[in-house]
């Protein structure tokens, strides 16, 4: 943790370095968590109906680069009979409408740079009428200590291979946030298994 700490902060002010150290001593905080939570339970049982997934999200696959530019999300869910919950790590990032432009180019009612990393807790339940109800909180920082800038540009570098964002220096100050969101959410359409394993939804 410590040799990945002085490579992010290599090239960062005093304030980034501390911000991302508190973002590393919580990844740190949760993966003991989890691990003081198995010696807890049977080793054999305890990931029993938790699914894991990577979501991501691309602007650039509709060949454009502007405004909400990329999300990526890490996470874990158990299913308990009609409610889940689980924990979430993310990121999302945003930048002007032309990535070409210098700091200096950027117009004032443009959306600024910006990027999100956070930590979250999810849960949720389904209704009768197969309408979903979900909680999430949510605990992060917005600004340079997210490490957008780093990502977005090894990922145009290699992985897109598309020119890099010019106006970073003009992002979001460092900030920490702190959201609740409550979604509910109910299907226009669904098509049940019929004894093949598929069933989808709209």
């Amino acid at each position: 943790m410590m040799n990945a700490q002085r490579l992010l902060c290599a090239d960062s002010t005093t304030r980034h370095c501390v911000c991302w150290r508190v973002m590393c001593r919580l990844i740190v905080l949760a993966v003991l968590g989890l691990s003081m939570c198995s010696s807890v339970h049977a080793q054999d049982s305890f990931f029993e109906n938790w699914e894991f997934n990577i979501r991501t999200d691309n602007d650039t696959l509709l060949n454009t680069d502007r405004y909400y530019s990329n999300g990526l999300w890490l996470n874990a869910l158990k299913v308990e009979g009609d409610r889940w919950f689980g924990w979430g790590l993310a990121n999302e990032t945003y930048t002007p409408s032309n990535i070409a432009w210098l700091p200096d180019e950027i117009p004032g009612d443009d959306r600024p740079y910006a990027g999100w990393t956070y930590f979250s807790y999810f849960n949720g339940r389904h209704d009768e009428d197969d309408s979903a109800v979900v909680w999430e909180f949510s605990a992060g920082c917005i600004g340079p200590c997210s490490r957008s800038q780093r990502f977005q540009n090894f990922w145009h570098r290699n992985v897109v291979d598309r020119p890099v964002a010019q106006g970073w220096e003009s992002q979001i100050e460092d900030e920490f946030s702190l959201q609740v969101r409550r979604a509910r959410q109910k299907p226009l359409r669904q098509w049940l298994d019929t004894g093949n394993g598929l069933r989808a939804d709209l």
